[in-house]
C-alpha cells in the first residue's frame, strides 16, 4: 500500500506498507524475497516504508542491507526480533520512536484461544519524523482468516482492542499521524488509532 499525503506547507511524503512475509513459512526463499523487497524500496520515490511481519533480527538485516539509503530505522527490540515484527524505515529525519502493546483482547465467541494469545502480542510502533512532524503508525492487527469484512466478523474483537488508546501512550497535542495497517480494521478504528497521537 502506498499513501502520498500532502502538508499544508504544501511539501509532499510518500509512506509505503508491506507485509512482508504474506505467504508460508516452508518453501518461501525468505532471503531471496527480502533482497528484491528492499532493492524495490531502496530504488523508489517512498519516504517512509513501514514493515510488518519482520519477525527476526536475520530478517531485518536482510531488509538493512538492501536498504542503504534508508538511513532512519525505527523498532523496539525484543528478544528474537523487532517487537510485534514491526520495523518503520524512514529517509527523513526522526525524532522519536515508541512501541505499546495492544493489551488483552475481549472473550468472543467463535475466536480461537490462539487468535487471543496473538493479539496479545500485537501493538503499534509510532515514529515521530522531524521533518515535516508527523506521527507514522504502523501496526499489524490479528489476521482475518474468514475474508468476512463486516462489522459482525469474529475477528473483529481481536483487532477491537487497536482502537483503545493503549495505557501509558504517550500523548501530544499538535502532531499528526496517519495509520498504515492493513484491512483487518475498520474505517472507524482507524480513525481512532489515528487519535492516539493527536
Amino acid at each position: 500500500m502506498v499513501a502520498r499525503v500532502r502538508r499544508v506547507s504544501g511539501e509532499l511524503l510518500t509512506i509505503a506498507s508491506l507485509n512482508t512475509r504474506g505467504i508460508p513459512l516452508t518453501g518461501s526463499q525468505l532471503a531471496e524475497r527480502y533482497a528484491v523487497i528492499g532493492a524495490g524500496f531502496d530504488a523508489g520515490d517512498a519516504d517512509v516504508v513501514c514493515c510488518q511481519e519482520v519477525f527476526t533480527y536475520w530478517h531485518l538485516r536482510l531488509l538493512v542491507r538492501r536498504m542503504r539509503s534508508f538511513r532512519q530505522v525505527s523498532y523496539r527490540p525484543a528478544p528474537a526480533g523487532p517487537a510485534g515484527g514491526l520495523v518503520t524505515f524512514s529517509r527523513r529525519p526522526v525524532s522519536g520512536t515508541a512501541f505499546r502493546r495492544f493489551g488483552r483482547p475481549p472473550r468472543a465467541p467463535g475466536v480461537p484461544r490462539a487468535s487471543r494469545v496473538q493479539a496479545r502480542l500485537k501493538g503499534a510502533l509510532v515514529t515521530r519524523l522531524a521533518r515535516p512532524e508527523l506521527c507514522v503508525i504502523n501496526t499489524h492487527p490479528v489476521p482475518n482468516y474468514d475474508g468476512d469484512w463486516s462489522e459482525a466478523n469474529r475477528s473483529r474483537a481481536p483487532c477491537s482492542v487497536s482502537s483503545r488508546r493503549p495505557p501509558g501512550w504517550p500523548m501530544r497535542s499538535g502532531a499528526r499521524a496517519r495509520l498504515r495497517s492493513g484491512p483487518n480494521i475498520s474505517r472507524r478504528a482507524r480513525r481512532r488509532i489515528a487519535s492516539i497521537s493527536s
